[in-house]
């Protein structure tokens, strides 16, 4: 479904389809508190298909934080340790929750590594993190905690509310297909994924990725691709860092919801960059707000499988994109540009 007033959108995404035979995916966008569009296509996709979206996962655990955050449950300029007394060990005493959800805590991994079943088991790695000294000084630098972001965040949560960021989906939103621990009753309608042929292994951060002792590396030292995540393990887990499953109607119906929710003071604070700059894992010019990517007026998050979901309160505007055709560039689609712009023109 589209509105007559975003038919333009409907023809760039026919065209995307056009132009990537056996291609699959869907987009949704909310605006002013409405659906207006809901797109699908491609072989593998129906209306009501949901896939895994990896780190575009990160965002929805932001929106957890965000939602404590606003009922005045958690204090971003608190440390973490008032919460999660362990946390204070290794010197962390004076780390914020703002430090760690902006990726500032340099706690992107651990001594002596960490693989796909730590992140998926969750206990053991948490309590590591909570034990390990920071691989920076906290404040000082930022860089993509890309795994264990989920067990820091998913620890914080719990240690708040006695319960699982996965469980409060489903209580809050169950009208929404956004999960952590996807029950087995919607495996039906997942849709598989399909790795890229490769990466540019010109680029910093894949070199990064290929040697030893780097941050890049230690970030990354789980083994995961499109193999890894069409596995039942993962998606049936809670891990908050690239475990969630979700449609782009339901993303993108999810941020709608907390741009009506939340305080525009909260807003604020998830709109505007916390740490910013050269990225210290990720090898390039990042912008973290409270566990959001955030770019001029917008916070959300994509993920390497070239999924993208985003929230801009000044236009009242809240997009999803998911793909099951994981990009050889990782992160979100190169596509998602320039449908947005054409989104955009729609709107002026």
């Amino acid at each position: 479904m589209i509105i007559p007033e975003l038919r333009p959108l409907r023809d760039a995404f026919d065209d995307l389809l056009g132009a990537r035979p056996g291609w699959s995916g869907a987009l949704a966008v909310h605006h002013r508190g409405r659906l207006v569009a809901h797109l699908h296509g491609g072989p593998d996709y129906r209306s009501d298909s949901v896939q895994l979206i990896w780190s575009s996962s990160k965002g929805i655990a932001a929106l957890a934080m965000a939602a404590l955050i606003d009922d005045g449950r958690l204090d971003p300029e608190a440390p973490v340790a008032e919460y999660w007394p362990e946390f204070a060990e290794g010197g962390k005493a004076g780390v914020t929750v703002r430090l760690l959800l902006s990726h500032q805590a340099g706690l992107s991994s651990v001594d002596g590594g960490f693989g796909l079943d730590d992140v998926i088991e969750h206990d053991g790695l948490a309590k590591r993190l909570a034990a390990q000294e920071p691989l920076w000084e906290p404040g000082t630098a930022h860089g993509y905690h890309a795994l264990t972001f989920g067990p820091l965040v998913g620890e914080l949560f719990r240690r708040i509310t006695g319960g699982t960021v996965g469980d409060w989906l489903a209580t809050e939103f169950p009208e929404l297909d956004v999960w952590f621990g996807l029950p087995e009753s919607v495996e039906p309608r997942l849709v598989p994924l399909f790795t890229p042929i490769g990466f540019d292994p010109k680029s910093p951060v894949v070199r990064a990725l290929l040697t030893r002792d780097t941050l890049t590396r230690q970030a990354y030292s789980a083994d995961f691709g499109a193999r890894v995540g069409n596995e039942r393990r993962l998606r049936a887990a809670e891990v908050l860092s690239i475990g969630g499953v979700a449609s782009a109607k339901g993303l993108a119906g999810l941020y709608a919801a907390f741009l009506d929710r939340l305080s525009p003071a909260t807003i604020d604070l998830l709109a505007r960059p916390h740490a910013s700059g050269h990225d210290l894992v990720l090898l390039q010019e990042t912008a973290y707000s409270l566990g959001f990517q955030v770019s001029d007026t917008t916070f959300g998050h994509d993920g390497l499988g070239g999924s993208l979901a985003f929230a801009d309160p000044a236009a009242e505007l809240t997009f999803a994109f998911v793909t099951n055709h994981m990009p050889v560039r990782g992160f979100a689609d190169e596509c998602t540009g320039p449908l947005v712009d054409v989104l955009r023109g729609c709107l002026s």
